[in-house]
């Protein structure tokens, strides 16, 4: 295959309109003439996330022009990174899923590469919502069975995996398992390559799950979580403060952050309707706090401290101290 039998016209074009675009476009087509699959397609995926290619169909073009001629040369894996990115620019998700639906032939032979590319296929059902969010829940339940006979599986697809099992249940409102899944895409996924906008909303849902989450009580695994910091300086600010106070069982900070945000507060209706619950967690986590604080020998606690701290009457301690216990978080 010589370099007159691909047509660098659409690479000529970016080059001569973008000067940004001058130095990768050369090695690219340096690339290309010296057979340098792996380094071709790292930086084809780089050129990619240039924002020329956003929102437009210089992309599908560059891709049946150049991108199709080295296709089944490179890592399998690279090349549906390189299909997802190409998927993002296309108007509706419709022809998103048609345009990789058309790789599947391609990638068929590469198990994790069919994988990733039905993994992206469910995302984007998904966003079709109606009878899309039945099609990705059977991807997700296929996906999940052949990944169990796998090993050694790559970060990328267990991210993209995790990203749309978590957004499944999410669509749900199945906040436990949705919280359970969004953590794992995060173990999976290098939150450098998040754009802030999508940090930000992935936090606020996080939170929104954690406080809402009937069974969810380990808030120190979201606190830990770097990306809760985008929620910092933002409108959302105090979600991340009252996630740090819950996760201490601070009742105080709790209560003044919800007197002083009330207007935010009823703007989000998961948590407006749920503030009797989201109290009872905060109490629950207070007397959490307040046991392990104390040395094992030190741990017959007056009910009064109890009812001070988690600002209770005394009369309710007992069936917080209960509540605590048969969810095994004290003995």
């Amino acid at each position: 295959m010589s370099s007159s039998s691909v047509n660098f016209e659409i690479l000529e074009k970016y080059a001569s309109q973008y000067e940004s675009c001058q130095d990768s476009v050369g090695l690219i087509k340096g690339f290309w003439n010296d057979r340098l699959w792996y380094q071709l397609s790292e930086e084809v995926l780089k050129f990619l996330q240039l924002a020329i290619f956003d929102a437009n169909a210089d992309a599908i073009q560059l891709y049946n022009d150049f991108i199709k001629h080295f296709h089944s040369k490179i890592n399998q894996l690279v090349l549906i990174q390189i299909c997802q990115r190409v998927a993002s620019t296309f108007a509706n998700s419709a022809e998103a899923i048609v345009f990789l639906e058309s790789i599947t032939a391609t990638v068929e032979s590469h198990k994790e590469a069919t994988l990733f590319n039905n993994v992206l296929i469910g995302q984007l059902q998904l966003a079709t919502k109606g009878e899309g969010i039945n099609k990705a829940w059977d991807i997700i339940d296929a996906t999940q069975k052949e990944l169990e006979k796998l090993s050694d599986i790559s970060a990328i697809l267990h991210s993209e995996f995790y990203k749309l099992t978590s957004e499944y249940y999410l669509t749900k409102a199945d906040y436990g398992l949705y919280y359970h899944n969004a953590l794992r895409y995060l173990s999976y996924t290098n939150e450098e390559t998040l754009s802030d906008n999508y940090k930000k909303q992935l936090s606020y849902q996080l939170v929104i799950a954690v406080l809402v989450g009937r069974e969810i009580f380990n808030m120190g695994e979201l606190v830990e979580q770097k990306v809760l910091k985008s929620l910092e300086g933002t409108e959302h600010d105090f979600l991340y403060q009252l996630i740090k106070a819950c996760d201490v069982g601070d009742t105080s900070a709790y209560d003044s952050l919800i007197a002083s945000n009330q207007d935010r507060i009823n703007n989000i209706p998961e948590i407006s309707r749920n503030l009797t619950l989201i109290k009872e967690k905060v109490s629950i986590l207070g007397l959490v706090e307040l046991v392990f604080q104390r040395s094992k020998g030190e741990r017959n606690i007056p009910f009064s401290l109890i009812a001070e701290r988690s600002k209770i009457s005394s009369d309710e301690v007992e069936l917080l101290a209960m509540r605590t216990m048969r969810l095994g978080l004290i003995k």
